[in-house]
């Protein structure tokens, strides 16, 4: 690894859990999937833009830039992305089944008294 490398996966496991919370999965991932030919072009747009958008964010561009100089970074989240899919999706159906074993206890609460 080099002196300046970064380790990318707490950004990703965060801006992945982000998107989870906001269900937002199949949107980002679709937009990942489509623009990642494109990852050179932002790498180097950012870089360009850099100090007229500076003012606005701050150093997250240039954090952004050095998060597209490698392609494997988009697939990194967009797996990331998915496994917060899927973990959301259990826990959304775990929940259905306890509220609807609640119910049905009820249901038979009722019924019993």
């Amino acid at each position: 690894m080099e002196p300046d490398a970064i380790d990318w996966t707490e950004k990703i496991d965060k801006v992945a859990t982000r998107i989870s919370n906001m269900g937002l999965e199949t949107p980002a991932i679709i937009f990942l999937e489509a623009h990642r030919p494109l990852t050179f072009f932002a790498n180097q747009g950012l870089i360009f833009l850099a100090p007229i958008l500076y003012p606005l964010f701050g150093g997250k561009t240039e954090e952004a830039a050095k998060f597209f100089e490698e392609r494997d970074n988009v697939e990194k989240l967009i797996r990331r992305i998915e496994e917060k899919a899927r973990e959301r999706e259990q826990n959304e159906r775990a929940a259905r089944q306890l509220r609807r074993a609640a119910r049905q206890a009820r249901r038979q609460a009722r019924r019993g008294s």
